[in-house]
């Protein structure tokens, strides 16, 4: 493994991580906006029941819903419990029992939550570019190799730069341009040991974060609190990266 190809891959994660991330959430904005709802929040609770059977498996109602995955750690993001009880009288969790955090922002959402969200509630949105940037991110989150030659790297770059671009334009040729002129800066920016260093780090805490959601889809007290810890850890080191992303 060579320097270079340490670079690659670190430029790669950037790419994907921070910059399509950004594409994402504002897909998501333009989505919610074009709906007429007024905030993140109220497009959440608008759309609660259908992210609802994403996570829990009982059904509170006959609409025969799929079941695909939302973690705990991402419902909870979203949404708090209002209420222990079933306000129908049935066994099991209710969407009624929950409701958007108050305040939450599009800033909570990771590049899975973001593909999860773009796939299951907004309308008009390219499938295929966000199934790319989505497995993307799962192919470099769960590599043994933090490396990419480079014919791979020009490969992955093209095609995670072309999606995101596509979905840039379905906001606003502004946007796009915007978006164009972010991904080619980072890939003639420099990268540097120390920034490289944060970068395998935020690969690794997003891997661990996948590792500890498995172990959390278990209810036991002393998950839920592991779960606690982690969620809050997450958005702290997140805030963090971001931070340093923006001074640089």
């Amino acid at each position: 493994m060579s320097v270079d190809d340490e670079i690659r891959y670190g430029r790669t994660c950037s790419l994907v991580l921070n910059k399509s991330v950004t594409v994402l959430r504002r897909v998501v904005k333009h989505s919610y906006t074009t709906q007429g709802a007024r905030s993140f929040e109220v497009y959440l609770n608008n759309n609660k029941h259908t992210l609802f059977h994403l996570l829990f498996k009982q059904c509170c109602c006959g609409n025969n819903c799929t079941v695909t995955p939302l973690s705990k750690y991402q419902w909870q993001l979203l949404y708090v419990r209002t209420s222990t009880r079933n306000p129908h009288g049935r066994r099991g969790e209710c969407p009624c029992q929950y409701t958007a955090i108050s305040g939450v922002t599009l800033d909570v959402m990771d590049v899975s939550l973001c593909c999860l969200v773009l796939r299951n509630i907004c309308s008009g949105v390219s499938m295929p570019d966000i199934d790319t940037i989505r497995d993307v991110r799962n192919q470099l989150i769960h590599t043994s190799n933090a490396s990419l030659d480079a014919t791979l790297y020009s490969d992955t770059w093209n095609k995670v730069e072309a999606a995101m671009l596509n979905l840039a334009q379905g906001v606003s040729s502004s946007f796009k341009s915007n978006t164009l002129n972010a991904a080619q800066a980072l890939k003639k920016r420099l990268m540097d040991s120390s920034e490289l260093s944060e970068m395998k780090a935020l690969v690794m805490d997003e891997k661990r974060i996948s590792e500890i959601e498995r172990v959390c889809a278990c209810s036991s007290p002393l998950n839920y609190k592991l779960f606690k810890s982690v969620q809050q850890i997450s958005v702290v080191c997140k805030m963090l990266f971001s931070l340093k992303e923006f001074v640089l």
